[in-house]
């Protein structure tokens, strides 16, 4: 064989194989990173690295819109949520906090009868009840329909029901299942972030390079013919409300009003009759000095009728529906709402 020749054919050889690399380059699959994500409801940011782990408990429906920013604290990041707590240590993953285990704590419970681990059961459970063993707690009946969709974001029972403060509860690692007196003891998830870090951080306005989740707030009056004066304003999609003197907005609030069985009725009212302190009873529900009660109504809609602001001592859960057909309010703002309006007082109640 010619050297020469040899030598060339191989060289050849070279040339082709590196004209043809990039058709054997590996294709890799590129995942592009989550962006944080803006919540209208609250006017907070959920981080990039927390959003998983918001998505995958629930997002809205589970953990609840953020009600702060998140921080850092000794390198520890942490975010507050309506209904519990994310945090991520320097290097780690983010996970939810035990704020269930915490407020149990904070309340000297652990050590009461409810909270003290079970044997395992022997034979077949009973229908709609499931025993965990890791803390060795049954979950059963409406608080088991709860969890059994929930258990991503509650964790394992850490207790038996018991009664707490006069009403039927259960705590669990991440949050707090109790019977809802308003709504038939139907069992919901207690808003403990909301409960522990006391009222949400005002909004800020969204930042560059975000997502954005839920329907921006109207701040406008668009749609409703402004009032002279002091006037309320309650959007039932939106369960807010805003307070206006004139076309100028001077404070607002999340609010919960009625259920899709109870329903909130739109309309154009006036605030007819008012009550400092006020027991409440209806359908499934006995509620002692229910605070500054403000009933409205029309031509229509007598005040006798029972549709009226108020103060709720009984959840936090603002932001949703919640009630007989009542504007529950945060405790702070139905005093403020009470001081600054009164009878004659304009509601425009209108669906969104």
């Amino acid at each position: 064989m010619n050297a020469g020749r040899g030598i060339r054919r191989v060289g050849w050889l070279i040339a082709v194989l590196a004209m043809c690399a990039p058709l054997f380059t590996p294709v890799l699959s590129v995942v592009a990173a989550p962006a944080p994500l803006f919540a209208w409801q609250t006017g907070h940011v959920i981080p990039a690295a927390f959003r998983p782990l918001w998505e995958q408990v629930g997002s809205e429906k589970g953990l609840g819109w953020p009600i702060d920013e998140a921080t850092v604290t000794g390198g520890t990041t942490e975010q507050w949520y309506e209904y519990g707590r994310v945090f991520q240590r320097a290097n780690g993953v983010p996970e939810l906090a035990a704020v269930g285990r915490e407020r149990a704590t904070f309340r000297s419970m652990l050590t009461m009868t409810p909270f003290k681990n079970l044997p395992a059961p022997i034979g077949a459970k009973p229908a709609n009840a499931e025993f965990v063993s890791k803390w060795g707690h049954w979950t059963a009946n409406g608080f088991y329909s709860v969890w059994n969709t929930k258990k991503s974001l509650l964790g394992a029972p850490i207790s038996e029901e018991f009664t707490e403060d006069g009403g039927t509860v259960q705590y669990f690692e991440n949050g707090r299942l109790e019977l809802d007196p308003t709504a038939n003891n139907v069992a919901r998830i207690t808003a403990l972030g909301l409960l522990a870090h006391g009222p949400a951080a005002p909004a800020i306005d969204p930042p560059a390079n975000v997502d954005f989740i839920g329907e921006q707030p109207i701040h406008s009056i668009q749609g409703v013919k402004a009032h002279k004066g002091r006037w309320i304003l309650v959007n039932l999609t939106e369960q807010h409300l805003y307070a206006y003197e004139d076309d100028k907005l001077v404070n607002d609030s999340l609010v919960s009003t009625g259920t899709a069985a109870n329903p909130t009725p739109p309309g154009t009212y006036t605030i007819q009759q008012r009550f400092r302190l006020q027991r409440m009873v209806g359908d499934g529900y006995d509620l002692p000095d229910v605070p500054h009660v403000q009933y409205f109504g029309n031509e229509n809609l007598s005040w006798h009728e029972g549709y009226s602001f108020h103060g709720a001592y009984w959840h936090n859960n603002w932001g949703h529906v919640m009630s007989h057909g009542c504007v529950g309010e945060p405790l702070d703002f139905a005093a403020w709402l009470w001081d600054w309006a009164s009878v004659g007082t304009v509601a425009e109640i209108i669906a969104g």
